[in-house]
């Protein structure tokens, strides 16, 4: 919200790169929206569709609780938000059924 209403774009790292991050997470919401249109079964919160920044706060809330669901079905996501978060919890999901 730095720049305005509530958008679904934070404010990137200087090294990230604000196209990729634009890409990968657009086609995602795209992509839930028209399932959720369409009503077809999706993988994540529906009400992750409703809006650009509820997409973002949904998709962060998975990459905490859930990051098997997110890294199997947004890929690209789970990766923008690894740099963005500068972590990967998948790695700890990983670990901890290793013990």
């Amino acid at each position: 919200m730095l720049n305005g209403p509530a958008d679904g774009f934070p404010p990137l790292h200087q090294s990230m790169a604000v196209t990729e991050w634009s890409i990968s997470l657009g086609a995602a919401y795209e992509s839930l929206v028209q399932r959720v249109e369409h009503r077809h079964r999706v993988c994540i919160n529906p009400y992750a569709a409703t809006s650009p920044a509820e997409f973002f706060a949904v998709i962060s809330e998975y990459f905490f609780s859930e990051p098997e669901i997110l890294h199997t079905h947004f890929a690209d996501v789970y990766q923008q938000l690894q740099l963005y978060y500068r972590q990967n919890p998948l790695r700890r999901a990983q670990s901890s059924y290793l013990d």
